[in-house]
């Protein structure tokens, strides 16, 4: 949200202003949890964690608990058993009015919907009612179809703890710092807390103190970072188990390790790639097809363009949208040259990646991650390789809210192909090419079994390639001999 100083955003629990004249982030809010709104001018700002209302200025430092408003004097009677009757055909309603196929898979949809209101006398909870939505919807055998939310009555507060971006290891009674996460430095959310700039840490070191208090075998270092999500904290290290001649270094821990530990996971395979293939091979992966794995595919096709053959790994993708373009620019081929006196090679009109490819996918891809591979087969750009994927593609544009909080989807539309007239991947998944498990055993050794079928199936691909064309020496003249067009 823009301000006449900065930006606002959320990053994990807590809410920040960066400010363009500091050119630093602030905290605002920590934890700041549920909904969050702003007056006109930025000044104000209310939020709401499902029991809390509280009216806060905008300004860095505002401590938990801070503004909060008085609800005691307002009252409202809620007969829960009412509630949820009502909820339940509310619910079936709108699967009814809004399920993308009218007669339902020839289901009885009233006598499902009366089945199920008879499970009603033994509801005593919300969670119990949830249940119960999901026993119907179930009866659709259709993905997309989800229970979401609720009044699930007073729930603890969490405590946020703040990450480091390592991973530990006991060394005698001392804590040591196997391994850093430094993530991707150009943006703030990818950059892990010691890679910031001056942060001189090294894996190897001893983590001896966080904030003046001993960090040891028998103390955490979570445990001394409760409440310190994106507030600075002195860390003591050194590259012995003492504190004599020890560093002190000031960090900021962050909510969530998972984007640190996804960059490692995708550099690392990456750089396996190019290690076993001589630098021919790339590797992209693609988490998902909404905005994040848009800016992955831009990431990973276009700094991979000097590449012989290419692997797009697919597996774990979460989906989101449709992205046609996704295999539109990997299909694409170059169709002139561009050459210039002053350069040693030529340029081309298109920037392409022309080799054979492969992509890696699994059960844990759907829904977008479901089409996406489907594409990429129906364009026949090179051969699936894993396992089969999970299987939805009758999707949802959004759910009914519920009175209570929570919501529900209908599955509302379905992506067909257009040559046979049948619907996509919807509990079939789309199946592998090249079949290979990659199995827990494995995975805890460090072994990709998927990956190294990739990288065996496209260098044998390439050997079999023409050799490359070289560039060309002579530059032509225009016409014959220098003149445009023939005699």
């Amino acid at each position: 949200i823009g301000t006449r100083e900065g930006v606002i955003y959320r990053s994990g629990i807590s809410l920040f202003q960066f400010s363009l004249q500091a050119r630093e982030p602030f905290v605002l809010l920590s934890p700041a949890l549920g909904g969050v709104a702003f007056n006109y001018n930025r000044t104000k700002m209310a939020t709401f964690d499902g029991r809390q209302l509280s009216v806060l200025d905008v300004r860095p430092g505002n401590p938990p608990g801070a503004g909060r408003v008085d609800l005691t004097g307002l009252e409202m009677v809620v007969k829960p058993r009412e509630e949820w009757k009502q909820m339940f055909w509310e619910s079936w309603r709108f699967i009814r009015d809004h399920y993308y196929d009218p007669k339902i898979r020839n289901l009885d949809w009233m006598a499902i919907g009366k089945r199920y209101e008879n499970y009603l006398q033994y509801v005593n909870h919300r969670s119990d009612l949830s249940y119960v939505l999901g026993l119907m919807i179930g009866e659709l055998g259709t993905g997309h179809a989800y229970v979401q939310g609720g009044d699930f009555g007073p729930m603890p507060t969490p405590i946020p703890v703040g990450n480091l971006g390592v991973d530990y290891e006991i060394s005698g009674d001392k804590v040591r710092l196997k391994k850093i996460y430094r993530g991707q430095g150009y943006e703030e959310a990818w950059r892990g807390p010691l890679a910031e700039p001056g942060s001189d840490v090294k894996e190897g070191d001893y983590l001896l103190e966080i904030d003046g208090r001993a960090v040891s075998a028998d103390v955490h270092p979570s445990s001394l970072l409760q409440n310190k999500v994106g507030r600075y904290v002195t860390l003591t290290v050194n590259s012995s188990p003492t504190t004599s001649g020890a560093r002190k270094v000031r960090v900021r821990p962050i909510a969530s390790e998972g984007q640190l530990r996804y960059a490692d996971f995708v550099e690392a395979n990456r750089q396996y790639v190019l290690k076993k293939t001589g630098g021919r091979i790339g590797y992209m992966h693609i988490p998902n097809t909404a905005f994040e794995g848009s800016v992955e595919f831009i990431r990973g096709f276009y700094s991979q363009t000097d590449k012989d053959a290419v692997i797009v790994d697919e597996r774990w993708n979460g989906g989101g949208y449709i992205q046609p373009w996704f295999v539109e620019t990997l299909a694409r081929k170059s169709q002139a040259g561009i050459q210039s006196r002053t350069t040693t090679g030529d340029g081309f009109d298109a920037v392409a990646i022309e080799g054979p490819k492969a992509m890696l996918i699994n059960g844990y891809a759907g829904s977008g991650g479901d089409f996406f591979p489907w594409m990429f087969k129906h364009n026949k750009l090179g051969p699936l390789i894993g396992k089969r994927t999970w299987g939805g593609l009758v999707g949802i544009s959004g759910g009914v809210p519920l009175i209570d909080g929570g919501s529900i989807t209908a599955p509302e539309f379905s992506i067909y192909d257009r040559e046979t007239g049948r619907i996509i991947a919807e509990n079939t998944g789309v199946d592998p090419d090249i079949d290979v498990d990659w199995t827990p055993d494995l995975a805890a050794k460090g072994i990709d079994p998927q990956l190294d079928r990739a990288i065996q199936y496209l260098l044998e691909q390439l050997a079999k390639q023409p050799p490359k064309k070289q560039p060309r020496k002579d530059i032509p003249t225009v016409g014959d001999p220098g003149r445009v067009g023939p005699r």
